[in-house]
C-alpha cells in the first residue's frame, strides 16, 4: 500500500492500473516513445501512477518542484522540449491553470498541459483539461500495449531529467537513464 501524509492511498495493484490508464492518456495526446513528459507536482499519492504511466507510454519523466513559476518553468519545458505538462490545479494558495496555458503558447514542443485534481480545488473549471476528465473514459493499456511501447528501451535509454538548483547560474538538466533509476 502507498500512503501520502497529504492525504490518500492506493494499493500497488491500483496504482498500476491507474497507470495503466494515464499511459493510455499519454498516447491520446500524442506522447511517444522517447518524448519527456514533466510533472510538476507536489508530493501527492497520484504522483505514483502518473509517473509510472507516463514511463509505461514509452516517455522520459521530468519532475519539477513546485514552488517553481513561469521563467524556471519556461527555461526547464525548453532545454527538455517537453511534450506535455502535468501540474496541480491548486496548490499552496496557487492555480497553476493560467501559467500552464501561457506555457503552451510559448514553448513551441509543449501541446499539452495538463492539471491534477486534488480536494480543496474550489474552481470548477480551468482553461486547460484535468487528467480526472481525461482517464474518465480512458481504457488501461495492455500489457501488450505496454511492451510495444517500450520496445526498444534499454536499460541505458533516458528515463528522466532532473534539473539542478542552478546556484551557480541557470539550472542544468541531468539525465538518468533506467539502469540510474533502478539502481537508486
Amino acid at each position: 500500500r502507498v500512503v501520502a501524509s497529504q492525504g490518500g492511498k492506493l494499493t500497488f495493484r491500483g496504482a498500476d492500473a491507474a497507470a495503466s490508464r494515464v499511459a493510455r492518456v499519454m498516447l491520446d495526446v500524442g506522447v511517444k516513445q522517447g518524448d519527456i513528459v514533466s510533472l510538476q507536482l507536489p508530493g501527492w499519492v497520484e504522483f505514483l501512477p502518473i509517473y509510472i504511466g507516463c514511463m509505461k507510454a514509452g516517455a522520459a519523466v521530468n519532475p519539477i518542484p513546485p514552488n517553481l513559476r513561469y521563467q524556471e518553468l519556461l527555461h526547464i519545458l525548453t532545454t527538455c522540449e517537453s511534450k506535455v505538462l502535468l501540474a496541480p490545479c491548486f496548490f499552496r494558495k496557487y492555480y497553476y491553470d493560467g501559467m500552464l496555458a501561457r506555457l503552451c503558447k510559448k514553448v513551441k514542443t509543449l501541446h499539452t498541459a495538463i492539471i491534477v485534481r486534488k480536494g480543496g480545488d474550489d474552481r470548477p473549471e480551468a482553461c486547460v483539461p484535468s487528467l480526472d476528465e481525461l482517464i474518465e473514459d480512458a481504457q488501461p493499456l495492455s500489457r501488450v500495449e505496454v511492451a510495444e511501447r517500450q520496445d526498444g528501451l534499454t536499460g541505458s535509454s533516458l528515463g528522466a531529467v532532473m534539473f539542478t538548483s542552478g546556484s551557480e547560474g541557470e539550472p542544468k538538466g541531468v539525465t538518468l537513464t533506467h539502469d540510474n533509476i533502478l539502481a537508486s
